[in-house]
This record gives structure tokens, C-alpha cells and sequence, in this order.
């Protein structure tokens, strides 16, 4: 039994060894904001769930810097060797980089800034 795990172990260690060389494994996360119209109606307009809007229901407010963004949020983790878009997840604007985690275990993600001190399920490289 003890020969079957040392195997075992030997082949997991070759395929990540491959992998690597390959750039399997290896992903860069950031975000985007998708913005939305605020649909601001006149005072004179009923509000609430009565007002007709072009608002989205859904969309939340958030500031970056010295802009207001109102709309979502679309956090996307790509393949570093093909550019392909491994996993995404949309949420609203104010929702912080750091609350979301698109990595898997044993996978290395590049991430910026606004991931720091956050613990990544794979391996976190923050930029």
C-alpha cells in the first residue's frame, strides 16, 4: 500500500510539474465596472415601485478615486497562457474586489491591489 501512495504522490508531483511549464494552473484576476443608468425622474414624478424608470432595480452606487459609479461590477479570472476567461462573477458596484475570490486550490492567481491581505483558496500573487 505505502508503494501505491509514493506513486501516486511521484505522478501528482510530474503533472503539476507539467502543468507549470505548460501555464496550467496559472490565471490574473481583476474587476470592471458595468455601469447602468441611475434613471434620476423629476421631483414631481411618483417614486418607488409606481415610477416608471429606465433605473435598474439591482445596481447599487460606489466611488473609485474621485468618480461615482452606479451598475455592477464584473470580476473575471483569465488564463495567463490562452487569454481564455476561466470564471466570472457579476456583482453589484459596491461589492469589494476583496470579496471575491475566483481561485481554486492549488491554482496561482496574479491579482492587484485591491485583493491584499485577502487569503486566496490556490496560491494569491498580489501585483
Amino acid at each position: 500500500m505505502r508503494q501505491g501512495v509514493e506513486r501516486a504522490t511521484e505522478a501528482d508531483g510530474e503533472e503539476r510539474a507539467q502543468s507549470r511549464e505548460e501555464g496550467v494552473g496559472r490565471a490574473a484576476q481583476d474587476a470592471t465596472f458595468i455601469t447602468a443608468d441611475p434613471g434620476h425622474a423629476p421631483a414631481e414624478e411618483p417614486r418607488g415601485v409606481q415610477a416608471l424608470t429606465r433605473r435598474s432595480r439591482d445596481g447599487s452606487w460606489t466611488k473609485k478615486g474621485r468618480h461615482s459609479y452606479f451598475g455592477y461590477k464584473l470580476h473575471l479570472k483569465a488564463d495567463l497562457k490562452y487569454g481564455l476567461i476561466r470564471a466570472f462573477k457579476a456583482t453589484t458596484a459596491s461589492v469589494h474586489d476583496s470579496q471575491v475570490d475566483l481561485s481554486e486550490r492549488g491554482e496561482v492567481v496574479y491579482r492587484d491591489r485591491g485583493y491584499f491581505g485577502v487569503a486566496a483558496k490556490g496560491y494569491g500573487a498580489t501585483m
